[in-house]
């Protein structure tokens, strides 16, 4: 009788994709419909959406809503967050990347790596999501981005 139970066990977490790096750790395309942009930027906007797609994780669903903070730059190009002396490690965080609003707010579609709590994790997954590639933060796309080719095999 325990055979079979152990046995059913091994199964479940043989066939469980390893895909997230841990509890905690979501990866959902988000349909945006509102974007929150705060008076004085760079800052934070609050990004409002419904979950399309949850490629890992299990704290999201489908058609859920959403609201996430998501870092904001004033428009402005600029590499401040890339450091040419500076090299980053497989699994070691980004520095939060800012997003133009207007991008923001024009993207039909976005893939977000948060936490249980909806907190973005600047950490890159473990895996590449397509032409997504690892998700780190919040990533807008466009129309010609296709979800299929994000989703997990």
């Amino acid at each position: 009788m325990i055979r079979p139970a152990i046995l059913s066990v091994l199964l479940l977490f043989a066939t469980t994709p390893a895909v997230a790096a841990g509890a905690g750790d979501n990866v959902i395309a988000i349909q945006p419909s509102h974007v929150d942009v705060p008076a004085k930027l760079p800052g934070d906007c609050r990004l409002d959406g419904r979950v399309k797609e949850v490629w890992a994780g299990q704290a999201f669903r489908v058609g859920q809503t959403v609201s996430i903070s998501v870092p904001c730059s004033d428009g402005k190009p600029r590499l401040e967050f890339k450091d040419p002396k500076r090299s980053f490690r497989r699994g070691e965080p980004l520095p939060p990347i800012p997003v133009d609003p207007v991008v923001l707010r024009r993207r039909p579609i976005g893939v977000a790596h948060l936490d249980d709590a909806g907190h973005l994790i600047w950490t890159p997954t473990a895996r590449a999501y397509g032409m997504w590639g690892r998700i780190a933060g919040y990533k807008a796309g466009g129309a010609g981005i296709l979800l299929d080719q994000g989703r997990p095999a």
